[in-house]
């Protein structure tokens, strides 16, 4: 029983160091996936609002 429990505690010796950089590397790849996908539509965002304010610009003239 003894060898079981030092076994199991040198796996989550390992384990839990590699799970915890695997979550954190992952996280931060998806923070950057979410924060060019965020910059695309905001540049979207101000092509169309640039679009449609010209027009009423040229229909109040």
């Amino acid at each position: 029983m003894q060898a079981t429990m030092q076994l199991f505690g040198i796996m989550m010796a390992v384990m839990l160091p590699v799970s915890f950089i695997v979550f954190i590397t992952e996280y931060f790849k998806l923070k950057k996936n979410t924060s060019a996908q965020l910059g695309d539509l905001q540049k979207e965002l101000e092509k169309h609002s640039t679009k449609e304010l010209m027009q009423e610009v040229v229909a109040l003239k």
